[in-house]
Formats: structure tokens, sequence, C-alpha cells
């Protein structure tokens, strides 16, 4: 019978994996339990956490904290939910559109790249020419007087170029000293 399938059925409350009967109306599903235990979920309380991609099995859950699951390992589940009730196609996912979702992807993905390497080849270019023209004669002429690398050079009684050659030398010869034997003995 068309809108039946086979799942399994978990209660939320223990770990016991049930074989259900699911079956599709236009407002929910019907879940029939091996032990003749019918239970029904309106559309509105279940949500789809799982089956987003092909082959993927579909997980579908109702209630909190402890959710009641129940898992469809048939593909064609979605489909056939989307046909039987197609005001809620919504909540769930379509995978007839799983091809164009790839292919917006890649569209988007495509355009982003090109929107980068237009900024990157004439977008930051011209912004540098923009910002450029707009700094003050007096920052310029206070950056040639004195050039980045020697603003530090002095600063705080700040060691010259020898002595700083000197302090990393004695570091590095320390680290290449042999080290003394351990007093203790492990073994």
């Amino acid at each position: 019978m068309p809108g039946v399938f086979t799942g399994h059925y978990l209660d939320g409350r223990s770990a016991a994996r049930r074989q259900a009967s699911v079956r599709l109306a236009a407002s929910g599903l019907e879940i029939a339990l091996a032990d003749g235990t019918r239970l029904w979920w309106p559309f509105r309380d279940v949500r789809q956490t799982q089956g987003f991609y092909a082959g993927e099995q579909i997980r579908l859950e109702r209630g909190s904290p402890f959710p009641e699951i129940l898992l469809v390992d048939d593909t064609a589940f979605l489909a056939a939910l989307h046909t039987t009730a197609p005001g809620f196609g919504r909540k769930f996912h379509n995978p007839g559109r799983r091809r164009s979702r790839v292919l917006f992807t890649i569209g988007a993905a495509l355009t982003s790249i090109a929107a980068g390497a237009v900024l990157y080849v004439w977008g930051i270019p011209a912004a540098a020419g923009l910002v450029a023209a707009r700094v003050p004669v007096s920052w310029e002429e206070r950056l040639r007087a004195r050039p980045p690398w020697n603003r530090s050079r002095r600063r705080n009684g700040a060691a010259s170029i020898q002595e700083r050659e000197e302090a990393i030398g004695a570091i590095v010869q320390r680290l290449l000293d042999p080290q003394p034997k351990a007093p203790t003995r492990f073994g």
C-alpha cells in the first residue's frame, strides 16, 4: 500500500528500538508498533533532525527534552511525505530539490571567488588611492622624518644592535652547552 513505510520507533525513555509501520496522512503520521500499539504524530509537532543528505537515514523527533524518535531507512519516505502533505512541506527536507541546492551552492561559491578576485585586483587598489589622497601632508612629513625602523631603537634606553646580538649569542651558547648529568639514577 502506498504511503506505508517500515521504520524503528524509540520512546525517548529507553534504548529499546521497536519495529514500526508508518502510514502517511495529510496531517500527520500514524505509527503502528509490532505489539499493536498505535501512535499519532501530527506534523506540527514533528521535526526532522537527520536525512538531509543522499543515503542518510531519516530521523524524525517529537517532544522534548527526551523526544520520541522515528527512524526510516527508505529514501522515498520524504518524497512521499511531500506528495501526501504538501502543506507541511517546508518543515521537511525535499529530496527532489537536492540537485538544485547543490547547483546553487556551487554557483554561490564561484560567485564568492569571483567577487574576491575583483575586489583584490580592482577594489583594494582603488580604495588605497582614495585613502592615500586624504592622508594629511603633515602625517607624511612626520613619517619621512622618523622612518619606522628608527622609532624603537633608542626608546626607553633600549640596547644597541651589537648589545642585542651579544645577548642572543649568550642565550644560544647556553642552549648548545652540554647539560650536566642528573645526580639521580632511574631504573
